[in-house]
C-alpha cells in the first residue's frame, strides 16, 4: 500500500507520544515539520493548497475533548443507534459526494496520537454499560477506517483492545483494500466487524476518486472472511441514474458469487441525500456531474432527497434482489422514515431501541465457530 502523503506536520503537543514516533518512521525527515499552535492555526486557515494537495498532508494532533459520541442522526428520520469513535478527521480519498468537503474548513488528514486516552475512554464506557447492553461503535464517520492503516497501524491497536470488550461491537468501515494488518491477527473475535461501502464500477470510477476498485474491495473482503471476521456491507449512498437497475443488480450478483452471505452481519441501504452546501461544492468541481441534476426535494432534515415514491421504488428493487439471494440477511435503512421502512419491508421499527435490538439479535444468531 502506497503512502498517500508527501508531508507530515506534527503539532508540538503531539511530540513525546510513542504513537507519534511510530508514524514519523514512515516519512523522510525532510518531509516532517513541527508546528507550534500559531503556525498550526495559520496552516488550517491557509487557502494555498487545493483539495488534492491538502489530502497529501498528514497532521498529527492531540484530541483534548471526548473521542466517543453518539451518531447525531437526522431529525424526523429513524436512527440505528450507532456510536462514533473519533480518531481523526478527513480522508485521503476524493469522493465527489463526501460531506467532509463542506463540513470542515480544511482537507488535511488529521490523526490523533493520544490513543491511550481514546481506549481508556472506551473501556470506561464499556464498564458502565448496563449488564445486558451491547453497543455498535465505528470510526468510519469522519475518516475512512482503513485507508491509511499501513501508516497508523491503528487497526492492530483496536483489535487488541476491543477484543476484550464483549459488550462493544467495533466496525471498521472502508472503501480501501488496506487489510494487511487485520490479516495478521490470529483468531479474530466476533465483535470485530469489517465493512465495505460498495457501489457499481461506474460510480466508483466517476464519483469515488482514489478509492479501491470494486474488484479490489471484494478481493479484500474475501480475505477478511477467510480469516474469520464478520462482514458488513453498505450500499450507501445509492445513486439514481440511467442504467442504475442493471448496475446494482449485477453488483449484488457479484457480491453473492464472491462472498459468504451467511457471515454478513448487516447490510445498510441509503439513497444519496445531501446538504445544499455540498451541491455547490460538487458543482464547482464539475457542473455537469449527473448526481446533482436529479429531481430532489428538501426533506424534513433540510437535506435534498429524491421524491419518496422514487426512493421506495429503488429501495424495493435492491432490497428484494438481496433477499432473493439470502433471505436471512439483516438489512436496514440509514436515515429513512418509518413510512419508507414499512413500504419497502412490510415492517417498521417503532423506535430506535427496537431497531438496536434487531442488530444485536442478528449478531448473536451468527455461529462464529
Amino acid at each position: 500500500m502506497l503512502n498517500f502523503f508527501n508531508k507530515l506536520y506534527v503539532k508540538e503537543e503531539a511530540l513525546g507520544y510513542s504513537y507519534t514516533d511510530k508514524i514519523k518512521k514512515y516519512f523522510d525527515d525532510k518531509n516532517i515539520e513541527i508546528l507550534d499552535n500559531e503556525n498550526y492555526i495559520n496552516l488550517i486557515k491557509s487557502n494555498e493548497l487545493d483539495i488534492i494537495q491538502s489530502k497529501k498532508v498528514l497532521v498529527l494532533d492531540v484530541n483534548k475533548s471526548r473521542f466517543f459520541h453518539k451518531c447525531p442522526g437526522t431529525k424526523n428520520y429513524l436512527c440505528c443507534g450507532y456510536y462514533i469513535l473519533n480518531s481523526g478527521y478527513n480522508c485521503p480519498f476524493n469522493c465527489s459526494y463526501c460531506f467532509l468537503n463542506f463540513y470542515l474548513n480544511n482537507h488535511f488528514q488529521i490523526y490523533f496520537v493520544n490513543i491511550d486516552d481514546l481506549f481508556n475512554e472506551m473501556e470506561k464506557i464499556s464498564r458502565n454499560l448496563p449488564r445486558d447492553k451491547i453497543i455498535r461503535v465505528g470510526t468510519g464517520e469522519f475518516i475512512d477506517s482503513l485507508a491509511i492503516d499501513n501508516i497508523t497501524n491503528f487497526s492492530i491497536e483496536v483489535v487488541n483492545r476491543f477484543s476484550k470488550l464483549d459488550n462493544i461491537i467495533f466496525e471498521f468501515k472502508t472503501k480501501s483494500d488496506n487489510v494487511e494488518n487485520l490479516l495478521k491477527v490470529q483468531n479474530p473475535k466476533k465483535n470485530i466487524v469489517v465493512s465495505w461501502s460498495v457501489n457499481p464500477p461506474y460510480i466508483i470510477k466517476t464519483q469515488e476518486e482514489g478509492t479501491a476498485s470494486l474488484e479490489r474491495r471484494i478481493k479484500a473482503a474475501k480475505k477478511i472472511q477467510a480469516k474469520g471476521y464478520l462482514l458488513g456491507v453498505h450500499f450507501d449512498p445509492i445513486f439514481f441514474y440511467s442504467g442504475w437497475e442493471k448496475d446494482y443488480k449485477e453488483l449484488i450478483e457479484l457480491l453473492y458469487e464472491e462472498l459468504d452471505f451467511s457471515r454478513i452481519v448487516w447490510v445498510s441501504l441509503g439513497i444519496f441525500r445531501y446538504q445544499a452546501l455540498l451541491k455547490e461544492k460538487i458543482f464547482e468541481k464539475n457542473p455537469y456531474n449527473p448526481i446533482i441534476h436529479q429531481q430532489y426535494i428538501r426533506g424534513k432534515d433540510d437535506k435534498l432527497r429524491l421524491f419518496v415514491p422514487l426512493r421506495i421504488k429503488i429501495y424495493r428493487k435492491i432490497y428484494n434482489w438481496l433477499k432473493e439471494k439470502y433471505p436471512k440477511l439483516f438489512i436496514y435503512f440509514c436515515m429513512e422514515s418509518k413510512f419508507v421502512w414499512k413500504e419497502v419491508t412490510g415492517w417498521m421499527p417503532s423506535n430506535m431501541s427496537e431497531l438496536e435490538k434487531k442488530f444485536i439479535q442478528k449478531y448473536e444468531s451468527i455461529d462464529f465457530n
